[in-house]
């Protein structure tokens, strides 16, 4: 969300249709996204954020020209090994720019939050 408000490809008073499922990427290899709390039909940017809606981020993802959600991330420090001292950490895996797209993003990002927060439903 941050990197598309950054972007200005959004704003907190955008208005996306966020059902409570929504299934991203091809027949083949796509996935279905679901939010866990009950919300409005229509949410704004701003509501994304207080419902923890996963299927909102989706839609805010597609905003995002080519591989600037991976350049993003790769600012935050994904793919990077962090020294937290004795805490293990892990440096993540960030795809090559090739793989990376507007039609990958979405799953790219679901996915990657469903195995590193399985519990959690995604990353918000």
């Amino acid at each position: 969300m941050a990197a598309a408000l950054n972007e200005g490809v959004i704003t907190p008073n955008t208005v996306f249709d966020t059902p409570m499922r929504r299934y991203v990427g091809d027949q083949e290899s796509g996935s279905t996204i679901g939010d866990s709390v009950q919300h409005p039909a229509q949410l704004t940017t701003t509501e994304v954020l207080r419902y923890s809606s996963n299927v909102g981020i989706s839609h805010i993802v597609e905003e995002l020209p080519g591989t600037t959600l991976r350049d993003y991330l790769m600012s935050y420090g994904f793919g990077r090994r962090v020294d937290l001292g004795p805490v293990r950490t892990e440096r993540g895996i960030v795809q090559s720019e090739d793989r990376w797209g507007p039609s990958r993003n979405q799953q790219r990002l679901w996915a990657g939050c469903q195995r590193n927060h399985p519990g959690l439903g995604g990353c918000l």
